[in-house]
């Protein structure tokens, strides 16, 4: 089997393929399951380019603690949620938008490169421009009115229940993952429509293996669903 060409390289000195790493964190994520954390999306995207250890041992100049394989994958991921390919949430866990799901080539990412930095460049004459009119306050719009809760909570149940078995899925891992696990991976899929996997989940200097189950089910969940036969 041919060995793929690497997508970017990582050197002492020199600046990495951006949109190459740009690509390969998408596809990195679709593996995952179109979730991650940043630890197990760095980890995923050295597996796949086979970045050596040597290459991961090169720092940046000014912080000797701070890989320059991590550094420029933040960036990656920067640039890909500045166009519109990438999501994050408080919680650190990113995720792959419609958008971003769809790119499968150099000439995407590149392309949000370009209007990026492009979009910076704008950015920074209009903040020296706004300097020179200092003083001058934004009137800000007000906020609007929140919407009623059980309008959402009954949208919210509707949309969890059409959903299709691999959204569903995905949906689950993303959940996992924001409330703190880690290497969340899905095992096998049950007749009701829900799903089985494992986690690792730290608490303090202790990790554990946690076994999860996720299923849809209209009224209450009594035990004998859980259960084990």
């Amino acid at each position: 089997m041919m060995k793929m060409e690497r997508r970017f390289q990582i050197e002492v000195d020199g600046l990495p393929d951006l949109p190459g790493m740009m690509l390969v964190t998408v596809e990195a994520l679709r593996d995952l399951g179109g979730s991650a954390t940043i630890q197990e999306l760095d980890e995923r995207v050295i597996e796949l380019e086979g970045v050596s250890e040597e290459e991961q041992s090169f720092s940046m100049p000014r912080d000797e603690n701070r890989p320059r394989v991590n550094y420029y994958l933040a960036w990656a991921r920067t640039y890909l949620k500045r166009g519109g390919a990438l999501e994050n949430s408080a919680r650190a866990v990113w995720a792959l938008t419609e958008a971003g799901s769809t790119i499968s080539s150099i000439e995407e990412t590149r392309a949000i490169y370009e209007l990026v930095t492009l979009e910076e460049r704008a950015r920074a004459k209009a903040k020296r421009s706004a300097a020179k009119l200092a003083g001058v306050e934004a009137v800000e719009a007000p906020e609007s009115e929140p919407d009623n809760a059980e309008d959402w909570k009954s949208q919210l149940l509707a949309v969890l229940v059409s959903m299709a078995p691999d959204a569903f899925e995905r949906l689950s891992q993303r959940l996992l993952r924001e409330a703190g696990f880690t290497k969340v991976e899905v095992r096998g899929k049950s007749g009701d429509g829900g799903i089985d996997g494992l986690g690792v989940l730290r608490v303090n200097l202790v990790s554990f293996q946690v076994y999860f189950q996720c299923k849809r089910w209209k009224g209450s969940v009594g035990s004998k669903e859980i259960r084990p036969c």
